[in-house]
């Protein structure tokens, strides 16, 4: 039996797409947290502004962002690949569904709701262009 050689280019492509079709691995350990205070990473955004069907997308890994909240009011925003320190400060809650924060990389604090808020997911919303802007966060050791 002879190989057709004009095939070989479409047998590597097919191999190549099914190879690199896994899904990323969650390098994270779930846990609880106690209110506002822990680490959080970004799963979802919802922008009216980006999304035409007005739909939650997926955050990607390689885009994803760390949050931390501490008990002493400090604030630590982290990137996920690099694991750079974006943002720090302080925050406060002066209601229970507001967050103020008041970070290095804006020069005005930013108010910020908390639209939910259970023991492992984090939704906080803030005025966008097109309306609000929503991110999801789930709770993180």
């Amino acid at each position: 039996m002879k190989l057709n050689f004009k095939l070989l280019p479409l047998i590597f492509i097919v191999f190549f797409l099914f190879s690199s079709c896994k899904k990323e691995e969650f390098p994270y350990d779930l846990t609880q947290n106690d209110g506002i205070v822990g680490k959080w990473i970004n799963i979802g955004n919802y922008d009216p502004y980006d999304s035409y069907d007005e739909k939650w997308s997926e955050v990607s890994l390689k885009c994803t962002e760390e949050l931390e909240f501490s008990d002493d009011n400090s604030y630590i925003k982290r990137g996920f690949e690099d694991r750079k320190v974006y943002c720090f400060g302080k925050y406060s809650q002066s209601k229970p569904d507001t967050v103020l924060l008041d970070v290095n990389c804006q020069t005005n604090p930013i108010e910020t709701r908390i639209g939910e808020l259970t023991e492992t997911i984090l939704i906080m919303e803030y005025q966008g262009r097109h309306g609000i802007v929503r991110r999801k966060y789930r709770a993180i050791k």
